[in-house]
């Protein structure tokens, strides 16, 4: 019993500092990366004309369904049914929404349902031989799609149907491959580990403008002091002037750190602002951006980052009977989990407010329990993104043994829940 406590205070220490709560290898969060330009996004919640398209992870069935709703998450239909991948879920650029399904990238029209097939990432391995694995779709710019080939390769596929190579596949002397970390209307950023100085990784930023026929070196940053893994992780928000973003890795216990950056949207001035304790997703907000950290006492905190780049406090939790804020929105709102009080699991609160500390309980964890459940049973969520007010937030129900160790999920939820009103979409089970 004594483990399985040890167990579920990691989940929260992991709920605090991550957004979401660690859930079996089977079912890794999906990524967020909003690049907060107007017309492209990625993640797993985008808008695209009159429409929301959601990516849910249903941990239960190990598969990825894509729905279409209402700007008011009603009225959903299915669009998809595809395996899990790693890297962003969705992403959208002026009418269309792109998804993967194999190695192939569609492309989806919500306006007039119709999907097709943009182009096969896999080209290149089916022409050499070459294994399929690295494979992964990480974003869309103006110019096209952005992938990782077979060969650890960065590329561009265009619209017009060119195909353009932006980071080669070659390791650096600390065995670290070129790692994508955002596009704006103008360039594509992307860092790769050089070498190691004082305990800490040094990092090259390179900027790829589009047009050209290769990447730039514009400026170094390094890693926290002596890092668990090298950096290959990160996400990256634009503002008008500044561009932040976060570059780290998992630590011993498999929870992020980092260094969270700042930098002008040429790429130059890099400036780190926090290191070691920040969150490893940046939150939206009606100006500038929110990201969580941790003080030397151990306290939770959210920080406001300007959009000029200045990191300031904004709430300080020291008691956890008030919700923990986990995912803010564009307009202001957030959502909270808290503990439970009658079973090991996390409720869900809606804030219309960011700055409160006090709101609306939305979903309560032991109404997603059942008589026959048995063991030591978790109840968790994992928020994954947001449009507007409205936040997509899956629910798992897990079983662990005696020892801590991962057994079964009962049952998967998804929801898409109304920040600012409370009010909940049961849209996947």
């Amino acid at each position: 019993m004594i483990k399985v406590k040890k167990l579920l205070s990691a989940f929260l220490c992991a709920l605090i500092a991550a957004t979401s709560l660690l859930v079996p290898s089977s079912a890794d969060a999906l990524g967020i990366n909003d690049t907060s330009e107007g017309d492209f996004r990625d993640g797993a919640m985008v808008q695209c004309g009159k429409y929301i398209l959601s990516a849910v992870n249903n941990v239960k069935k190990n598969k990825l369904r894509i729905y279409r709703t209402n700007l008011k998450g009603k009225k959903k239909k299915l669009i998809e049914t595809t395996p899990n991948y790693a890297g962003n879920a969705l992403l959208t650029y002026k009418d269309k929404v792109y998804y993967r399904k194999g190695t192939n990238v569609m492309a989806y029209e919500p306006k007039t349902d119709r999907k097709s097939k943009m182009f096969d990432m896999a080209l290149t391995a089916q022409q050499n031989g070459s294994q399929k694995s690295k494979i992964s779709m990480l974003a869309v710019c103006p110019r096209g799609i952005i992938y990782r080939d077979s060969f650890n390769e960065i590329c561009v596929y265009s619209f017009d149907g060119a195909n353009s190579v932006i980071a080669n596949g070659t390791a650096s002397k600390c065995k670290a491959y070129t790692a994508f970390l955002g596009a704006t209307d103008e360039y594509i950023f992307c860092y790769r580990t050089e070498k190691k100085s004082g305990g800490r990784y040094i990092q090259q930023m390179y900027r790829y403008t589009y047009g050209e026929i290769k990447a730039k070196k514009i400026g170094t940053f390094k890693s926290v002091k002596k890092p668990y893994t090298i950096p290959d992780d990160g996400t990256f928000h634009v503002f008008k002037k500044k561009i932040i973003f976060t570059v780290g890795g998992s630590d011993k216990d498999g929870l992020f750190e980092g260094v969270l950056c700042s930098m002008n949207r040429d790429g130059s001035g890099i400036k780190t602002l926090k290191d070691g304790s920040v969150g490893a997703v940046i939150f939206p907000a009606k100006s500038g951006a929110y990201i969580t950290s941790t003080d030397k006492k151990g306290n939770t905190v959210l920080n406001k980052i300007s959009t000029s780049g200045k990191l300031s406090q904004t709430v300080k939790y020291t008691d956890i009977k008030y919700p923990i804020i986990s995912y803010t929105t564009s307009g202001g709102c957030a959502v909270g989990i808290n503990v439970a009080k009658t079973e090991f699991g996390y409720d869900l609160y809606a804030l219309g407010k960011v700055k409160k500390t006090t709101g609306k309980r939305v979903i309560k964890a032991s109404s997603l329990l059942k008589k026959s459940d048995y063991g030591y049973v978790l109840v968790s969520p994992l928020i994954c993104g947001s449009v507007g007010d409205l936040v997509l937030v899956t629910y798992g129900v897990y079983r662990y043994d005696n020892k801590g160790y991962f057994e079964k999920v009962y049952r998967c939820k998804s929801y898409i829940v109304n920040a600012k009103t409370g009010k909940k979409t049961l849209i996947d089970e």
